[in-house]
């Protein structure tokens, strides 16, 4: 937020300010209007975990199997076409 300040400031339009730093102009007014509690809250959000994500175990066999010698050179697609086929899913 500070930076866009600044920018505006200095001449920049608030458009290209926001551009740059990533955010929407609605989400830099949102903030400012907030003041100090608007700030990006982003990288402290609640991400709850998927549901249809891999267990633990599922990833580390894929890694095992994507590390096997003779799959550790082939493309990812390749690799699942070749195991489909021989019924490992």
């Amino acid at each position: 937020m500070k930076l866009v300040s600044e920018a505006i400031e200095a001449g920049a339009r608030q458009a290209k300010a926001c551009e740059c730093v990533g955010i929407s102009e609605r989400t830099y007014r949102r903030w400012r209007e907030q003041g100090e509690h608007g700030a990006d809250k982003r990288p402290q959000a609640s991400r709850p975990r998927p549901q249809n994500a891999l267990s633990e175990e599922e990833r580390e066999r894929i890694v095992r199997v994507a590390n096997e010698p003779h799959n550790a050179s082939k493309a990812p697609a390749c690799l699942v076409a070749e195991l489909a086929d021989e019924g490992r899913y």
